[in-house]
């Protein structure tokens, strides 16, 4: 069963999954921007779209009860879409008109929609303000609907990687992540790695331009992005740099005090500071710590898949194929200690013995 609800900030879709006539889950999905009521748009395109990607990932019913009748051939075009989809000979129903029981169903599921969407508008307005905010005190020229945030790790000039983040309207954006093996540089160079991080990114012209982009880091972290910005003829997208807090004082002083997080921008000398309680500054301290965990994620994958490769390249009768193949199902050695015999040996071109010889060699007993 599907509802909404919504206005000019947006629209709450609600999915309501019905079994034998009960309730038994529902699930909310907010749209911003999108007017369910507004004369530009017509619920039966996007509502039509929305149950195309909402049943890619979840079980398709018997029946889909809707609020609106969106036609016989949207209909035809849902059904020949699932079939070819699931593999299914039977047509869904979608059901427009409700009798009594299922009348009252369909209140709940639009009760729940109108519900729901209160608190993700009152949300939606919170991040409104605080992107009204940012715009004001970082001089920005546009509200930073979506803001980018880079982050190089590596460790002890190894195996340098960089993590691209994405904000939208204050949410993460996950799906927009990106990750970014260093190629060019060899050793610790920030500055190079970041001009190979944003030439890789700018040149992929059919992602969106952010409104903003955040480095990690200081005066002199910020210098060096806006110098690969300027190299890769992207300078005019505004950039700022995030420094961490500092702890002011010495250990044997009975209180700490704990500096701002500093916003540098180009040009300027002093530094921006917002609130500690500014929902602002979470959404930019937020977005800084996601590239910084999204980017340390990354590195100890890599350092793990290498230590891993390099353990396995002494057991004999394992070929880079078989490597492979560990490395694909067990992302850590600690992974493939903690597996049984069985679980080896039934990966392909595995077999009982090789899966003893490989435990042997990781020290430990296989039982």
């Amino acid at each position: 069963m599907i509802a909404f609800f919504g206005d000019e900030r947006g629209t709450l879709i609600e999915t309501v999954h019905i079994r034998k006539g009960r309730m038994i889950g529902n699930r909310p999905h907010f749209i911003p921007k999108l007017n369910c009521h507004g004369d530009s748009e017509d619920p039966r395109e996007w509502l039509t779209s929305f149950i195309n990607q909402y049943y890619t990932d979840n079980i398709l019913p018997d029946e889909i009860f809707l609020t609106v009748d969106l036609g016989k051939d949207l209909y035809r075009l849902l059904n020949d879409v699932f079939k070819e989809r699931f593999s299914i000979k039977n047509d869904v129903r979608f059901i427009h008109s409700h009798d009594e029981e299922e009348k009252k169903l369909v209140d709940i599921a639009y009760n729940n929609a109108k519900n729901h969407f209160r608190g993700f508008a009152e949300e939606q307005d919170q991040k409104k303000k605080a992107l009204d905010l940012i715009q004001r005190k970082l001089k920005l020229p546009q509200l930073p609907e979506r803001i980018e945030c880079y982050d190089i790790s590596n460790f002890q000039g190894d195996q340098s990687v960089a993590s691209q983040v994405v904000f939208e309207n204050g949410h993460p954006k996950p799906e927009a992540y990106r990750r970014y093996k260093i190629k060019t540089v060899t050793g610790s160079n920030d500055f190079a790695s970041m001009k190979e991080v944003l030439t890789r990114r700018f040149s992929h012209k059919e992602y969106e331009d952010p409104q903003l982009i955040v480095v990690d880091g200081g005066k002199g972290q910020l210098k060096m992005a806006l110098e690969a910005l300027k190299e890769v003829g992207r300078a005019d997208i505004p950039i700022v740099g995030l420094a961490k807090a500092r702890v002011k004082g010495e250990f044997s002083d009975q209180e700490i005090e704990e500096t701002e997080e500093r916003f540098f921008l180009p040009g300027r000398q002093n530094p921006v500071t917002f609130g500690k309680s500014s929902e602002a500054l979470h959404i930019l301290v937020g977005l800084r710590d996601e590239a910084h965990r999204f980017a340390i994620t990354y590195h100890r994958k890599l350092r793990d898949e290498t230590s891993l490769s390099s353990e396995l390249d002494f057991i004999t009768g394992l070929g880079e194929k078989r490597k492979k193949l560990l490395l694909k199902k067990f992302e850590s050695i600690d992974a493939i200690r903690e597996a049984s015999v069985d679980e080896i040996a039934s990966l392909s071109s595995f077999n009982r013995v090789l899966a003893e010889r490989i435990l042997l060699q990781l020290q430990k007993v296989p039982g």
